[in-house]
């Protein structure tokens, strides 16, 4: 990495999303399926809220103890206040946000369009790629 690393090089382009009324055992299985944790949540086409898997476990549960399990729309588990963010946004501004607000995950738009999303997870795989790269030897040693 010559340059300075930003945030759509480091984000997951197009993710999934979900529509506000779509069932939790819905969202679950399509985060089962594309192993991810987070979804944003459309309205038509806009954000009105991300939801991930602990979202669910934490809500879910507790809903459940008063609700019938198929019923249950992510509307119902959606604790979670989205952050957004412009594609064009500095890096380092939006990790720096995210530690500040303890925030998970970024929505990231361009022209207010959802173009990806930017989890800790995102985070742990940029900074390890940077690493290895910036500190290994040709023969993929570390570099002393």
């Amino acid at each position: 990495m010559k340059k300075k690393p930003n945030l759509m090089a480091a984000m997951t382009p197009f993710p999934y999303s979900v529509q506000l009324h779509t069932l939790l055992s819905d969202a679950t299985k399509l985060m089962q399926e594309h192993e991810v944790h987070h979804l944003p949540i459309m309205e038509q086409r806009e954000i009105v809220g991300v939801i991930t898997k602990h979202d669910i476990k934490a809500r879910g549960a507790l809903l459940l103890e008063n609700e019938d399990e198929g019923k249950l729309q992510v509307k119902d588990a959606c604790i979670s206040v989205p952050y957004i963010v412009d594609i064009n946004e500095p890096l380092e501004n939006v990790l720096l946000t995210m530690a500040k607000k303890h925030q998970n995950s970024a929505l990231v738009t361009k022209h207010d369009k959802l173009v990806g999303i930017f989890t800790y997870i995102d985070v742990c795989r940029y900074l390890g790629l940077y690493l290895k790269e910036k500190f290994s030897t040709s023969d993929g040693n570390e570099a002393a």
